[in-house]
């Protein structure tokens, strides 16, 4: 069990980036379908939830438990793919044809590995990328 936490901390450091956004209210915590900046200024990457409507840095198509990635074989989590599902469901087409890409982070309140989609040019997102199928 500890080889796959190794193999997930190295899937999540080697994982590419998505993004978007969608409701009109904002949450306060990150789940699908929330939009979020990133908060540099602590030395940390720390999102700062936004509403969609604002432009952001990522949205989050899904969410991992240690159990869901725990159950993943040393591919999936040695390739990044662990959010592809999630991805392809939200935006509607396969990561590998999206404009967007994945980014994980790992909500350490919640224990979550949160997959997110993030403009593959760093650039901001207005608006939600859900069925967007870009």
């Amino acid at each position: 069990m500890d080889t796959k936490k190794a193999m997930a901390g190295v899937g999540l450091a080697t994982a590419l980036l998505i993004s978007g956004c969608s409701s009109a209210t904002v949450a306060t915590t990150l789940g699908v379908g929330v939009c979020y900046n990133l908060d540099e200024g602590s030395g940390s990457e720390t999102p700062v939830i936004v509403a969609c409507s604002e432009p952001h840095f990522a949205e989050v198509v899904g969410t991992l438990s240690m159990e869901d990635i725990n159950a993943m074989d040393e591919e999936t989590l040695f390739s990044g793919a662990m959010c592809d599902d999630a991805f392809l469901e939200y935006v509607g087409i396969p990561q590998e044809w999206s404009k967007y890409y994945v980014y994980l982070y790992l909500d350490d309140e919640t224990e979550l590995t949160v997959c997110s989609a993030a403009s593959e040019d760093f650039s901001d997102i207005v608006g939600s990328v859900k069925d967007s199928k870009k």
